[in-house]
């Protein structure tokens, strides 16, 4: 079987050590551990993905959810040992779960198959590998649990993940409309309650409708305008 190497070891019991949440990393140890990270915001990011990733157990999150984590290529910039030792403990787990006669048992196996998921899936999340090596435990293997294996497994997760992808964007454009809408509502009263005109004719002069107001009301919207997307 695959042997981790003591770094690797270290790096994952230093993970597991902060499962349970009570350790909160100070920021020279955040900068320390995640040298690529932009901000601290990015290092507090991915140092929280790969505690919930390392947990025990079926990991309790959607794939609505995993769109949240953290990008694969942004945590192997920060840090790509820990990113990659990360990687190969969910490979090493899925494998060491499944009974299949033919799969990954040494480290060419291990290394070659984690290359070849990060590079056909560059933008899942780390949280979305946890996912589908979750997926592949709980699939049928009866002989072979290789790399074709897993590679097939994350095609399938690739699916759900964009029909999740299409129903994000459509409720993201939904949300920005309704917030448009009610931002054009509060304008149009906001306007109407200063200058005294009619809400309809101010809705229908943004809206680009014909209106009755003057050309000094046009003018004065339309400075209102540019100064509220000016601040």
């Amino acid at each position: 079987m695959y042997k981790e190497t003591n770094e690797s070891r270290s790096t994952l019991s230093e993970i597991a050590s902060r499962t349970d949440g009570r350790e909160s990393l100070s920021l020279q140890k955040l900068k320390e551990n995640y040298p690529g990270a932009r901000n601290p915001e990015e290092a507090r990011k991915i140092d929280a993905s790969l505690r919930s990733i390392s947990q025990p157990g079926r990991y309790q999150a959607s794939v609505l959810e995993a769109f949240e984590g953290t990008n694969v290529r942004a945590a192997l910039r920060m840090n790509p040992a820990t990113t990659k030792a990360a990687i190969l403990s969910l490979l090493i787990d899925a494998s060491d779960f499944v009974d299949a006669k033919k799969r990954l048992d040494s480290p060419e196996d291990y290394a070659f198959t984690a290359d070849t998921l990060l590079e056909k899936f560059p933008s899942f999340t780390l949280e979305d590998f946890k996912l589908c090596t979750d997926a592949v435990k709980a699939g049928t293997h009866f002989e072979r649990l290789k790399a074709g294996e897993f590679v097939r497994e994350f095609e399938k997760y690739d699916e759900k993940k964009s029909e999740a992808a299409a129903l994000r964007a459509q409720y993201v454009q939904r949300v920005e409309a309704e917030d448009r809408q009610r931002l054009v509502m509060r304008v149009v009263s906001e306007v109407a309650e200063i200058e005294g005109s009619k809400e309809q004719n101010i809705a229908d002069w943004i809206s680009g409708k014909k209106s009755n107001l003057t050309k000094e009301q046009r003018a004065e919207l339309q400075e209102r305008d540019r100064a509220r997307r000016d601040a």
